[in-house]
């Protein structure tokens, strides 16, 4: 009966996207994000994440800053994100930074391809206490076998300062264009400041057209990677 509770909300999740994906991405892709929803409610189960179901903006309460841009949460797959890694042979180095970082599952993907310190940025507090305890269950796993630094920030993203150590900047299409033009300013003023190898990866599975992102093109070589229907735009620093 729970393995069934577990399955409804990622179903959910799943109509949602093949109608959205339906029309940015034709009825294959859609169909093999479709797949990749179901293979991917597998992985969670084995890793013991309770990061399924679906969260609205609109459910919280609080006049939050850049609440009304924010999109509905859903979780990065598994096996995508770690085709990622492998095609473009990154090496973990500094500290992930995952923007809109919801229920942590892009925290426990990128603490398996080898981060050692990890932070996440999540503007609802729902979300980051469900993080919070999925990464505390996660760092006894049999999957973790070094001690890890993880923290979770709930706050708006726009207002986070980067770090001359934060080298992978993560984000799964967590808002609109309106907080991005400021998020990216800070990202840029970053490197400006501390030159250095930098990955920012933005997943864009809708292909929705930002342009403050692609004011990072000025600054870095830009790139797409595709799996199964998951589209990354990459932007690499150097």
């Amino acid at each position: 009966m729970k393995r069934i509770q577990n399955i409804i909300p990622t179903l959910k999740i799943g109509i949602i996207s093949f109608k959205k994906g339906f029309a940015s991405q034709g009825v294959k892709k859609t169909f093999q994000m479709f797949h990749e929803a179901l293979v991917d409610e597998y992985y969670n189960h084995k890793c013991g994440l309770d990061v399924s179901g679906f969260y609205d903006p609109d459910d919280c309460k609080k006049p939050l800053p850049n609440k009304s841009f924010a999109n509905y949460y859903q979780p990065v797959r598994y096996r995508p994100f770690f085709k990622l890694f492998k095609h473009y042979n990154i090496l973990p180095k500094g500290r992930f930074v995952d923007i809109g970082a919801g229920k942590g599952k892009a925290i426990a993907l990128a603490a398996q391809v080898g981060y050692r310190d990890l932070l996440g940025i999540e503007l609802f507090e729902d979300l980051t206490k469900i993080a919070q305890k999925n990464l505390d269950k996660f760092q006894k796993s049999k999957f973790i076998y070094n001690e890890l630094n993880i923290k979770l920030k709930t706050m708006d993203a726009t207002d986070y300062q980067f770090h001359k150590n934060d080298h992978f900047i993560f984000m799964n299409d967590p808002f609109s264009d309106e907080p991005m033009k400021k998020l990216v300013s800070n990202i840029i003023q970053s490197w400006n400041d501390h030159p250095r190898d930098l990955w920012v990866v933005f997943k864009n599975n809708n292909q929705r057209h930002l342009p403050s992102i692609y004011e990072l093109k000025k600054f870095s070589k830009y790139s797409v990677f595709e799996f199964s229907g998951n589209y990354f735009e990459i932007f690499k620093f150097q």
